[in-house]
């Protein structure tokens, strides 16, 4: 009896699960794809912030030198049959309006469609000095060389930064993130994925968080606070070898190794505490559950 019981409960959470994404048994077979192509090509002298807000797509920014936003937009329907893909095709608006400054990105189409699912991906070119805010809920996240704060969030699916400078908040759940040449105030977190993170610029706290996931860390300039978090991931942070700060590094199943000289720390087998170089206020915060822990000295050139 208890097995039966414990089962139950389980096959009923998958029939909800079904039933709040919006599908159903025969929804699932939904072979027939219907696209439509769209493009957009504007001046960007008043444009500051480029805010695009998608669903089962994929986000590109790419920064170019021409002074004009160009924007590509794909539109993915599947259904039962293709007749009905078009069908609903037609009642998918993209919109792409400018409002003080932000251009808004975005589409909409009537509620309580049954047995069709709708996708819009973009990629998009515009000048380096862009902000951009950008979020899709199953489609990867892309953003290269732009020069200004970035939000990204998605929900299934990558997110990749080359650039960016100020605020960056990269937020995904199922997906890895990986960060190159950037600096600034840097956020960046998943549940399921690694996150990396390469030539990266310290000029403000930087917090690299995941559950399910290894964290790598390059850090090749600069100095400011840095925490770094997994549940179940080794954690590898790379330092330039004149950084200065106080560590705080812990593991409950796994090892910790230091190139940097620990002089007085509290050293357990689970856990280094103390200052490196000529210590200050720079925290270094790094613990896992599963995994190990390194902290190297940076190989330079």
């Amino acid at each position: 009896m208890k097995k039966n019981y414990t089962i139950l409960p389980s096959f009923l959470c998958a029939i909800l699960c079904i039933y709040l994404c919006g599908c159903n048994l025969a929804g699932w077979d939904l072979k027939a794809k219907y696209e439509e192509e769209k493009d957009w090509s504007l001046s960007a002298a008043e444009v500051e912030l480029i805010d695009v807000v998608t669903t089962n797509g994929a986000i590109i920014v790419s920064s170019t030198d021409a002074p004009e936003i160009k924007i590509h937009a794909v539109k993915t329907i599947r259904a039962k049959t293709e007749e009905k893909a078009k069908e609903y095709a037609g009642e998918v608006v993209l919109y792409v309006e400018q409002d003080e400054g932000a251009l808004n990105v975005f589409h909409e189409h009537p509620s309580g469609w049954k047995q069709v699912q709708v996708g819009v991906s973009y990629t998009i070119s515009c000048p380096p000095q862009m902000e951009a805010k950008l979020k899709s809920t199953n489609g990867k996240i892309s953003i290269d060389r732009l020069q200004r704060a970035v939000d990204a969030l998605t929900t299934n699916g990558s997110i990749h930064l080359t650039g960016g400078q100020g605020e960056i908040q990269l937020r995904t759940t199922n997906g890895s993130v990986d960060i190159a040449d950037s600096s600034g105030r840097i956020n960046a977190s998943t549940t399921n994925g690694k996150i990396s993170a390469r030539q990266i610029a310290l000029s403000e706290r930087a917090d690299f968080s995941t559950t399910n996931g290894g964290v790598e860390l390059d850090i090749e300039s600069g100095a400011a606070p840095i925490t770094a978090v997994s549940t179940n991931g080794s954690i590898t942070l790379s330092l330039p070898a004149q950084f200065s700060g106080q560590l705080d590094a812990s593991v409950s199943n796994g090892r910790i190794a230091s190139d940097f000289a620990v002089p007085g720390a509290s050293s357990q087998k689970k856990s280094l505490r103390g200052s490196i170089g000529e210590g200050g206020e720079n925290r270094i915060f790094l613990t896992t559950t599963n995994g190990n822990i390194s902290l190297k000295k940076r190989q330079t050139n």
